[in-house]
């Protein structure tokens, strides 16, 4: 029997998801897209950026360089620019302290 199929199915493999968060560590949350086919107009942070915890919002003019990305070739944003194409695409990354706040976004 190979050793990690052994830890796995004993319990005792270790995940990241085992390992306790570190002392001032960062959540993080996909800002997805509740329309499946819409422009974006405009974002309105300003709920998130006051929220207690709130570290900070990333979108695709924050992203140095090309925010295009595929496995192959290179032809899908990462973060969605002017149009949404279908619902849960990627608009952005939230980062924030509380795990139940950052849950509060997403849902």
């Amino acid at each position: 029997m190979i050793l990690t199929t052994y830890i796995q199915v004993t319990g005792e493999a270790l995940y990241a998801d085992d390992t306790p968060m570190p002392p001032n560590g960062l959540h993080a949350a996909l800002v997805l897209s509740r329309k499946p086919h819409a422009r974006i107009l405009s974002i309105d942070d300003s709920v998130a950026k006051s929220s207690p915890g709130f570290v900070g919002l990333f979108l695709a003019k924050d992203i140095p360089g090309d925010n295009m990305i595929g496995a192959v070739v290179a032809d899908e944003e990462l973060f969605a620019v002017e149009y949404i194409t279908c619902v849960g695409q990627v608009s952005g990354l939230l980062n924030i302290l509380s795990l139940v706040i950052c849950f509060f976004f997403v849902l």
